[in-house]
């Protein structure tokens, strides 16, 4: 059986120097959640682990749609590890925005790239981080 968990967001961290080996003591802590919510992988043992780096944006949500001062030109970025599973609902979302769609089936307004520069960050009780929303300035 091959298990595949944990995960942790390290703000801050260099993408070009940051250590691709799983932390022990990370793993040490990942051990102890599993065999309290499984006993029966108590005696489980460890076999390899690696660590990655994705990016995240400052309010924690993706940004999608137009990017401001460039004409036609969307993008997607920023989504916080999750773009893999919700990459189909993402991608139908822009490409009715590219296309003009007068009422998409996924609404992305919230989501658009220009709240950075209008101070309209995003901030929710709920977000899936287990840290405290960490609001910083736009870019300028």
């Amino acid at each position: 059986m091959t298990l595949v968990g944990g995960g942790a967001m390290e703000p801050g961290v260099d993408p070009d120097t940051f250590e691709p080996n799983a932390d022990a003591d990370f793993v040490e802590e990942v051990a102890e959640k599993v065999s309290r919510r499984m006993p029966a992988l108590a005696d489980a043992s460890y076999v390899r682990g690696w660590s990655g780096v994705f990016a995240v944006s400052a309010d924690l949500h993706p940004l999608l749609g137009p990017v401001p001062g460039y004409e036609n030109l969307y993008a997607i970025f920023g989504c916080n590890g999750t773009g893999f599973k919700t990459a189909p609902a993402v991608g139908k979302a822009l490409a009715e925005q590219v296309l003009g769609v007068r009422e998409p089936a996924i609404p992305i307004d919230s989501l658009r790239p220009a709240r950075y520069f209008e101070q309209a960050m995003i901030s929710d009780r709920y977000s899936y981080s287990d840290r405290p929303q960490e609001h910083t300035e736009p870019p300028q």
